[in-house]
């Protein structure tokens, strides 16, 4: 029974809906609220000033900062969609500033003229498959992160990929048109990519890391592999002349039968390299490292050995041609000598 005390009364109707958020309200106890996060995945307009000029000025704005954490960077190509890319850049100037609206602009100046993006940037990314859209022409790829992506046959024709990675990717049969500018990749990290039949004359892979590579069959001609690591490399049967191997790091590559005619390997570490049966009439090999390489069967008629290292080790037999700056000083003298009487018994014969 209700207790004499109390009058009875109906419960109290609860609220139909509960407010959204409360208002903040600040106190000396209590903490600021935390401030929103800036996303680095916002595309900026090709117009905005705080990017710089508009791509097609052909130039940058000096006043940009280059020092922001890893980010998107976004550009627009002519009419073409955006692109993305991904700089890695030192410091933490967007930590400081919390701005978002300046983003970094590649290291190297680059005139926008020459690039006309390609429909297929959207695909720009790890593991993509560009069998379906396979132009990649005159296209901003710089830092761009294209692991183990399928890029079989695709044009890259004038595309710039500095500082790409392209580790295990897969670059066969991947080509530039002749008589346009070649592909770009220096400084790019094509470790164990595979570019086996890729057809990439004239192209920049100076300071690549292109160590594991496979490279069979594939057309090179006056590409530059300055300070290139191509350490372990597979590249069997490949057209080389006139390409630049100085200083390159070759140590263990696999290359015979490689034509390589006047191409310039000097400085190159070639330690236990193997360019048996390859074609390397008038290669310059000057002070280059040449421990236990092999060239056994190659034609060095005219190739130039002065000044270089570990040759006493190094396998010519059966060498077509009189290579030169072999006969001159201390031991290679005497090997030099016997180089050349043997080639001149086979000529004889």
């Amino acid at each position: 029974p209700p207790s004499p005390h109390l009058s009875p009364q109906s419960p109290p109707s609860l609220p139909t809906s509960m407010p959204t958020s409360r208002p903040f309200s600040p106190s000396p106890f209590s903490p600021s609220p935390p401030a929103p996060r800036p996303s680095l995945l916002a595309p900026q307009s090709p117009l905005d000033p705080n990017i710089g000029n508009a791509p097609g000025s052909g130039q940058h704005s000096k006043n940009t900062p280059s020092s922001l954490t890893t980010s998107t960077y976004y550009s627009s190509l002519s009419t073409r969609p955006l692109a993305a890319f991904h700089l890695k850049t030192k410091g933490s100037a967007l930590q400081q500033t919390g701005n978002t609206s300046i983003l970094p602009q590649p290291e190297t100046a680059f005139d926008f003229l020459s690039l006309r993006g390609s429909p297929c940037l959207h695909l720009v990314r790890p593991f993509s498959d560009f069998r379906n859209c396979q132009d990649l022409s005159y296209s901003d790829l710089r830092y761009a992160n294209l692991m183990g992506a399928n890029m079989q046959e695709v044009d890259l024709t004038g595309s710039r990929l500095e500082h790409a990675y392209l580790f295990r990717a897969k670059l066969e049969n991947s080509f530039t048109r002749q008589g346009e500018p070649g592909v770009s990749l220096a400084h790019a990290n094509l470790s164990a990519a595979k570019l086996s039949s890729a057809k990439l004359s004239s192209s920049d892979f100076s300071h690549a890391d292109m160590s594991f590579a496979e490279m069979w069959s594939s057309i090179l001609s006056g590409s530059k592999f300055v300070g290139a690591d191509l350490s372990f490399a597979q590249a069997m049967n490949i057209k080389a002349g006139g390409a630049n191997f100085s200083e390159a790091n070759l140590r263990y590559a696999e290359m015979p039968s490689v034509e390589a005619w006047g191409a310039d390997f000097m400085g190159a570490y070639l330690v236990a390299a193997n360019l048996g049966m390859s074609e390397l009439g008038g290669a310059r090999f000057r002070d280059c490292d040449v421990t236990v390489a092999t060239f056994k069967g190659a034609h060095l008629d005219q190739a130039d050995f002065t000044a270089a290292k570990g040759i006493m080790t190094a396998n010519f037999e059966l060498i077509k041609g009189i290579p030169l700056g072999m006969s001159s000083g201390g031991k290679n003298a005497a090997f030099g000598s016997a180089v050349a009487a043997a080639r001149a018994t086979m000529l004889k014969g």
